[in-house]
């Protein structure tokens, strides 16, 4: 393929090069970075944060474009219903500046929501229907990408076993 690359400023583009992107992520190292500058560069959020909870139920920032402590602690104070009801929640972030932001549920892990996505848009009108539509989208795009992800690790794990199960086999069968 060759050409110049989709505008990411349009919405089925910036969809599709989010795809095309995702689809190079092979591991999880410096993923969360790179989700983060995807959502602020293709989707143009001005804030871009994923949250997880520990075991404890702490909220913890695994990114959070632009990088600011502060403004990691208000999303994950407004993630807290989204990690409970397992639902996207769209609101204003409480920041000196109005936001309007999308909060979205990535991934199920026993039964709770493993990640959520803060997407927040400078302004005091409400997301429009299209751009929440487009995050969904990304939201399924960056749960395949994890599946993918741990599925490869799932099989590079058993590929690493298969010379000490074949070793035992012959083992068995020698004695």
């Amino acid at each position: 393929m060759s050409g110049p690359l989709p505008d990411p400023r349009t919405p089925v583009d910036a969809v599709v090069r989010t795809a095309q992107y995702l689809a190079g992520i092979v591991s999880y190292e410096g993923l969360w970075p790179q989700l983060a500058r995807v959502v602020h560069n293709f989707y143009g959020a001005d804030i871009a944060a994923f949250l997880a909870r520990d075991a404890g139920g702490e909220i913890r920032c695994l990114q959070c474009e632009p990088e600011n402590t502060e403004l990691a602690q208000v999303c994950a104070e407004s993630a807290k219903q989204v990690f409970e009801s397992g639902f996207l929640s769209t609101e204003a972030l409480s920041l000196p500046d109005p936001h309007e932001s999308i909060l979205l549920p990535i991934g199920r892990e026993r039964q709770r929501t493993a990640y959520v996505l803060v997407a927040a848009h400078r302004g005091r009108t409400p997301l429009p229907r299209e751009t929440l539509d487009l995050y969904l989208a990304l939201a399924g795009l960056i749960e395949t990408t994890l599946d993918r992800i741990a599925s490869q690790h799932r099989f590079l794990s058993m590929a690493d076993n298969v010379p000490e199960l074949l070793f035992q086999m012959v083992e068995q069968d020698g004695a």
